[in-house]
């Protein structure tokens, strides 16, 4: 009987020590896959990633270290996700290539729409989205071919078939070659093909929603079954959907490449239409993938705090627009002999105040865990501007997704007095 093993694995937590820890071994060597999330995991990215063993489905959650805690750990990795999609819509420098993977993007009013509490939710309405799409062309695709028969008659009535009335002793027929239209569809083969595999390998095994794709799979194929007669000899596999030749039956107009993308969703693939198709990503089969730094999404949720706060301040933030770079240099008796950057997350800047923060992707339990190297690099950034705001009051501070204590708004050097720092929590 085929079922979903589900893992859960702290950010910082080794994949493998984790495996064996738990003495988790699969059915069939899956180390490439393996190997794939622990690389992700060790370019500080969290993400969920779902292959097939044999006959079951694996699932694994990175989770983010604010949830590693949490009773509902999947429903809230899945919420902070979320802020991915709210802050995309809402600010244009929000990119794209922030959440990769092979689960195509929904726009924001989808995501809404959709109401997902969970990736695999979040899945099935991608799955529902793709068989719409197949819905609605078959309701009107309609197209035929040519069909060539062979018969003999007595009197001529279409074009003659030269080499079997040479070889035919009996003169008394004339064979003949008739040319008939019939309704047919290779797109349409193909997309039966992968409908049936589909139900077969996904939906038995994995979705959990199911009957409401289960309806729409059904509806497609019947419909290719009432216009078109199936082909017994028709043979199409999974792979091929991505060869030059079947590729050339969905160009040309837009709902040809919108039922090619939809085809790509199903079997599972949809990754190949991405221009990155060099990704590691992509020579894993059956394998869903997404990922993200997390670091990166919290950044644009300080950015979001501050902005919505304070309307009326500009804010700098650091590779956006102008960004909030300034270089210093190094010097050798007066002359540069290198050049440094100090780049804050973000700059809030008004007619009368200038705050200066660094957001940082940590959870500070308490004051004495404070990095001494997130100090030093806000009073750098700190030192080197406050020629540049001369006249205003400078307020700089350490902002983290979660404290073990009250934010504290009084904090300094002994020896560098003047370098007065906050620490505040901001909710990921």
């Amino acid at each position: 009987m085929a079922e979903a093993r589900t893992f859960y694995i702290a950010e910082n937590e080794n994949l493998f020590i984790f495996l064996d820890r738990a003495q988790i071994s699969f059915s069939s060597p899956k180390w490439k896959q393996l190997a794939f999330i622990s690389a992700k995991k060790s370019n500080n990215q969290i993400g969920y990633f779902q292959f097939k063993d044999g006959d079951n489905f694996i699932k694994f959650f990175i989770i983010p270290k604010i949830h590693e805690a949490s009773k509902t750990k999947e429903k809230d990795f899945f919420a902070y996700l979320s802020r991915f999609y709210e802050l995309k819509n809402k600010y244009s420098g929000v990119n794209s290539a922030t959440v990769e993977g092979n689960i195509l993007d929904l726009s924001f009013d989808d995501f809404n729409k959709a109401k997902s509490e969970t990736i695999e939710d979040y899945i099935n309405n991608k799955y529902v989205f793709a068989l719409k799409t197949l819905d609605k062309f078959f309701r009107k695709h309609s197209t035929t071919r040519i069909k060539k028969s062979g018969y003999s008659a007595q009197s001529v009535s279409n074009k003659l078939d030269l080499s079997r009335n040479i070889r035919e002793l009996d003169k008394t027929n004339v064979h003949q070659i008739r040319r008939e239209k019939e309704l047919f569809s290779e797109i349409a083969q193909i997309s039966e093909q992968v409908l049936k595999q589909f139900k077969f390998e996904k939906v038995k095994h994995f979705i959990s929603a199911k009957d409401e794709i289960i309806q729409l799979s059904n509806g497609v194929i019947n419909q290719i079954k009432k216009r078109y007669k199936s082909e017994l000899t028709f043979n199409f596999k999974d792979r091929q959907i991505i060869s030059n030749r079947i590729r050339k039956l969905f160009k040309g107009k837009k709902e040809l490449q919108e039922v090619y993308n939809a085809l790509l969703i199903l079997i599972g693939l949809e990754h190949f239409q991405s221009e990155a198709s060099s990704k590691e990503i992509l020579k894993l089969e059956n394998m869903l993938a997404l990922f993200f730094n997390p670091a990166d999404l919290y950044e644009w949720i300080v950015y979001d705090d501050f902005k919505t706060k304070n309307p009326d301040s500009v804010i700098h933030k650091d590779k956006l627009g102008h960004g909030s770079s300034k270089n210093y240099s190094l010097l050798e008796s007066g002359v540069e002999v290198q050049k440094f950057y100090s780049r804050p997350d973000l700059i809030l800047e008004s007619e009368s105040d200038v705050i200066i923060i660094d957001a940082k992707w940590k959870i500070l339990e308490k004051l004495s865990e404070l990095s001494f190297s997130d100090i030093a690099k806000l009073g750098r950034d700190h030192a080197i501007r406050k020629k540049d705001f001369e006249g205003k009051s400078i307020r700089n501070i350490l902002v983290y997704p979660k404290l073990g204590f009250v934010s504290i708004h009084d904090l300094s050097l002994d020896y560098d007095p003047e370098f007065v720092f906050e620490v505040m929590e901001i909710k990921a």
